[in-house]
């Protein structure tokens, strides 16, 4: 997490999210929520939980990007048809 908010302070031009899914177990360790209110004070940067259908959402907007950056070989009309079976 110190490195995470080291590079985020460091990139004050970009913006930065970082996401957890809900049903991972919660932060105990004290650094690590005290990373997350730094993180979160931050005005380029936010802490989100986010749910099983955010999660579908991020992870198809990651796959479509990636193959719009030639990070795979294969077609969007190929991955819509295997994501509609």
């Amino acid at each position: 997490m110190k490195n995470f908010n080291d590079l985020v302070i460091n990139h004050k031009e970009l913006k930065f999210l970082l996401l957890r899914h809900k049903r991972k177990a919660p932060l105990t360790g004290k650094v690590a929520k005290e990373e997350i209110i730094k993180l979160n004070n931050l005005p380029n940067s936010k802490f989100s939980l986010i749910n099983r259908d955010n999660r579908i959402n991020f992870e198809v907007y990651r796959l479509v990007t990636d193959i719009q950056n030639r990070n795979y070989d294969v077609s969007l009309s190929e991955v819509f048809t295997t994501l509609k079976q």
